[in-house]
């Protein structure tokens, strides 16, 4: 009896690890299309530099602030 509760636990694991592959793969089948149209020619682009990455105002602001930020408190915690 318990080696056929066994066989269907060991049936159901491997039933759900074969479906976890499937679904990776149509995953990655996904982001290989996307990454081959057009976002992949964007992020070519920005990488070659022929196109830049713009930020909004606000966020390139806050940026610069914790950058500010950083340098008192890393100078703060080693005593300089």
């Amino acid at each position: 009896m318990a080696n056929k509760e066994l066989d269907m636990e060991i049936r159901s694991l491997e039933s759900e690890r074969r479906m976890g592959e499937v679904e990776l793969k149509s995953h990655q089948s996904r982001m290989a299309d996307m990454l081959n149209g057009s976002m992949g020619e964007e992020i070519m682009n920005v990488l070659s530099g022929k196109q830049k990455v713009k930020l909004p105002f606000r966020k390139r602001l806050k940026y610069k602030i914790d950058g500010i930020l950083k340098l008192f408190t890393r100078n703060d915690e080693h005593g300089i």
